[in-house]
């Protein structure tokens, strides 16, 4: 695409550790959740928790649903998830 200049990189060691440490350069972190409700609680995995406690910039989770996941493509892959 014109205009579009695209890296790749391919980071090893813990995720959490990553995202925090190239997202410094950032205005904001934005992190695809599945977390679940539990106690009246949303549950986040390790990853997540990790980002929102340590990150130096505000971090935004979207949360992913399975009927949102239907609304984005045909081919049935939110079955999987219900």
């Amino acid at each position: 695409m014109d205009g579009v200049e695209i890296d790749q990189l391919v980071p090893t060691g813990h995720l959490g550790h990553v995202l925090v440490e190239l997202c410094e350069g950032c205005g904001t972190l934005v992190l695809g959740g599945h977390g679940y409700r539990k106690g009246g609680m949303t549950v986040v995995g390790a990853t997540i928790s990790h980002c929102l406690r340590h990150a130096a910039r505000p971090v935004t989770v979207v949360p992913f649903t399975a009927e949102r996941c239907d609304s984005l493509t045909d081919t049935g892959a939110a079955q999987q998830f219900r």
